[in-house]
Order: structure tokens, then sequence, then C-alpha cells
């Protein structure tokens, strides 16, 4: 009796460890593609009305508005957004609102609020005939880009010597402004 005890309960172990083996590779994570970030480069207003003139209001006129497509708000500190020129902002402690939130990120100087955000930059960062927004998350990762070309449809990178439309959106109604 005892040596049929000793098996049963043998038995009893060996499959209890099949068992927990299969449940734990069953509870393996899948991998996934990650999702569309929920926070995007909605717009650019890269040629400020009037002249361009360095003034705080001419520099105020170029902004990046961002979209946070996502139900929760978004903390957006560490993210960084840049053009092509390598010029870069990092943002602070400011958060952009879920369901459709937005935020902006003018060039100039002024007081940051919850919807609105100042580079502090002394010179226009957006250039007039094509560049390209970048926004990164905090570790560096890019998360969406916005790239776009001058209103008569040159390039941008040569002054259309090429020919070509290569350079994304185009300014169509001719104020200075493209959505992505």
């Amino acid at each position: 009796m005892r040596k049929i005890v000793g098996i049963a309960s043998a038995s009893l172990i060996a499959l209890g460890s099949v068992l927990v083996g299969a449940a734990s590779a069953s509870a393996a994570p899948r991998p996934q593609r990650p999702a569309p970030a929920a926070v995007q480069i909605q717009s650019i207003q890269y040629d400020a009305p009037g002249r361009d003139t360095r003034t705080n209001q001419s520099l105020n006129g170029e902004f990046v508005t961002l979209v946070n497509h996502g139900r929760r708000a978004v903390n957006l500190n560490g993210w960084e957004l840049s053009d092509r020129a390598n010029h870069v902002y990092r943002f602070g402690n400011v958060w952009i609102g879920g369901d459709g939130g937005t935020l902006r990120l003018h060039t100039g100087n002024g007081r940051n609020t919850n919807r609105a955000v100042f580079w502090r930059s002394g010179n226009h960062i957006w250039n007039n005939d094509g560049d390209t927004a970048t926004l990164s998350g905090p570790r560096g990762r890019t998360l969406d880009s916005c790239s776009y070309r001058e209103r008569n449809g040159r390039d941008g990178r040569d002054g259309g010597r090429d020919g070509r439309d290569n350079r994304g959106p185009r300014d169509r109604d001719g104020v200075g402004r493209v959505a992505c």
C-alpha cells in the first residue's frame, strides 16, 4: 500500500508541474506591434503673418500644435520637438489633455499655460521654404513627424532645381500653415 501511495504522489507531483509549466507558457506575453502615438503633430504655422521681424509678436506667430488622440492626459516632461536644422525644444512638466486636447508650442517668449508653451527663441525656427518637425518621446524614440514644402511647390531642399515634389504636405491656401 505504501508503494501505491508513493507512486500516486509522485504521479500527481509530476502532473502538477506539467500543468503549471503549460499555464505559465500560455500566460507569456505575445509580441505586439507598437500602437501609434496618442500625441501627434496636428499642424505647423511656419510663416508668421506679416514680415519676419524677429519681434516677439512675429516669433510667436510661428507655432506647432500638438493633439492628444488618446483618452487620458499625457505628461510631456522630457519629450522633444525638433526641426531639420536640429533646433530642439525639450518639454518640461506640461500636460496635454486627452480626447482631442491640444497644446501649442510658440517660437518666441511668453508665459507657459496649459494650452501654450514658449520656446523662448530669439530667431524664427521653422523655415518658410520647407522643414520637418519631429516629435520624440522621453527616451528619444520618434513618435511623429511632419514635413512641408514652400507654397509654390518647390521642394525646399535645393530651391526646386530637381523639379520633384518630395517634401510632404504643401501649404495650399498660402497662409504659411500646414496640417499634418
